[in-house]
């Protein structure tokens, strides 16, 4: 039987938590921030890394926490090229993830102290319903009176789903704080700092993710109540024997993985490109409602072997301006010109009709882009933060190929979808989508050559393009995550 972990949510202030990069592949440091906003751990890594990639384009950063069964709960940040080096300006997000001071002189980084807002079980767990959705009963807030005649008056308001979770054998350096063998791993810190509040990011009453396999996808979230103190009971003579009883002894089900989870709909906004020389292209105006994410493929190329992909990518439109966050970018042709492509996010907060502007870092010979918009999806984060799934993007590019398998790992829930964008170097080879996707658009333009390509697809995971004829090939692959109902 999987023990399962607890994740606590997390609040970035509206200030945001900032940070700088010096990466020896572009040189100096580069500010970066983690935007304002409501995260848990998973979704707060992948904006970290998010971030850290756009300050630092020329190379490509993971950030990962051990959270699996029995997992370390340690954060790692590793570059995929040379050494860089981070200085926390906010030590709020340098104690959450687990780091003791700045990093430097390295290309991986891992953390000295167990993750914050994150705990991990060691035993096995009980539940009331320890089965799919987790619920556990129903409790209303029914109310009787009656008079001296026996007559009764009832009311029923609120109905909902109360349940508990408990581990009854927890080794004490998980339980206790006073005695961890790894700061920030024992459940009574979780309790205090995520659940109480104590922490500056903490929330008193959560909420809560309960993930029962720690390995997998499938969570609940819950509300926790009546929990006044901390007093794990001991099984057994001796505090150094335990083992030792943790409990979150009330929760309200708030939503589960397994249920209640909007359907993705997607339209397709524009697709074209421009081949005349420059540092900034304009696209057709786009509308996109409140809350709704926007997926911007775009690929250009250079006369030189190494292309740069946008510094910028925003929107303006009806005095408004959205500014875009880079998921993922890779080049797939340095040969003379070069081509790269890169894959960017944004969500409006208010509803936004305007054009969309492509600023390159120096001249570029060409650029063709592919946009979409997704209704449906997960709003929390900033700029579409948590629409995009807990996995990180799959690149892949081929100097020469017909197609160009991506594969994404199993989706985090049925209702999410697999996301593609390919791109090529040709203004005649066309490019057919995988089979099972919708392809929503193609932009191409002419001499030299560049092309983008979006398709998507509900629960697959394994994306793909075909096109007649080799050419190079560059794709970025990602999980849309579906919002609550």
């Amino acid at each position: 039987m999987p023990f399962g972990r607890l994740e606590a949510q997390i609040t970035v202030p509206v200030a945001g938590w900032d940070g700088t990069i010096n990466d020896s592949g572009a040189g100096g440091d580069v500010a970066w921030s983690v935007p304002a906003g409501t995260y848990f751990l998973p979704e707060l890594l992948s904006e970290l890394q998010t971030q850290l990639n756009a300050a630092a384009p020329t190379d490509t950063l993971t950030v990962s926490v051990g959270n699996g069964e029995l997992g370390t709960g340690k954060v790692t940040i590793a570059s995929g090229g040379g050494t860089f080096a981070i200085t926390w300006i906010d030590l709020d997000l340098r104690d959450l993830l687990g780091y003791t001071g700045n990093l430097s002189g390295a290309s991986t980084y891992l953390a000295t102290n167990h993750a914050r807002s994150l705990w991990i079980a060691d035993c096995p767990y009980l539940a009331p319903n320890e089965v799919s959705p987790w619920g556990g009963w129903p409790e209303a807030d029914f109310r009787t009176v009656e008079n001296a005649a026996g007559v009764v008056w009832g009311f029923m308001g609120q109905l909902k789903e109360t349940s508990f979770l408990r581990w009854e054998t927890v080794k004490r350096s998980r339980a206790s704080k006073a005695n961890e063998a790894t700061t920030g791993e024992s459940f009574q810190r979780f309790v205090e700092e995520g659940v109480w509040g104590t922490a500056a990011w903490g929330t008193p009453t959560g909420p809560v993710r309960f993930f029962p396999d720690a390995s997998a996808s499938a969570f609940a979230k819950y509300s926790v109540t009546d929990l006044k103190q901390f007093r794990p009971e001991q099984f057994s003579d001796g505090w150094a024997a335990g083992p030792w009883k943790v409990e979150l002894p009330r929760l309200v089900l708030i939503e589960t993985g397994e249920q209640g989870r909007d359907t993705i709909v997607a339209t397709h906004l524009t697709s074209a490109g421009s081949s005349v020389d420059g540092t900034t292209f304009d696209s057709a105006s786009i509308t996109v409602a409140a809350g709704e994410l926007v997926l911007l493929a775009v690929c250009c190329s250079q006369t030189s072997t190494d292309a740069p992909p946008p510094s910028d990518v925003s929107e303006t439109g009806a005095g408004t301006t959205l500014v875009a966050t880079q998921i993922a970018q890779v080049d797939f042709d340095t040969t003379n010109p070069a081509h790269n492509c890169s894959l960017w996010r944004a969500m409006p907060a208010a509803p936004f009709t305007g054009t969309v502007t492509f600023t390159f870092p120096a001249t570029v010979t060409a650029c063709a882009w592919s946009i979409v918009k997704f209704a449906g999806v997960d709003t929390g984060g900033s700029n579409g933060a948590t629409a995009v799934g807990n996995q990180a993007a799959q690149t892949g590019s081929t100097s020469s190929g017909t197609a160009l398998p991506l594969n994404l790992s199993a989706l985090e829930h049925v209702t999410n979808r697999a996301f593609a964008a390919y791109f090529n170097d040709s203004n005649t080879v066309t490019m057919d989508p995988q089979a099972g996707f919708t392809e929503h658009g193609e932009g191409a333009i002419g001499s030299p050559g560049a092309r983008a390509q979006t398709q998507s697809a509900l629960t697959l995971t394994a994306c793909d393009v075909s096109q007649a004829s080799p050419t190079p090939l560059g794709g970025i692959a990602i999980e849309i995550r579906s919002g609550p109902l």
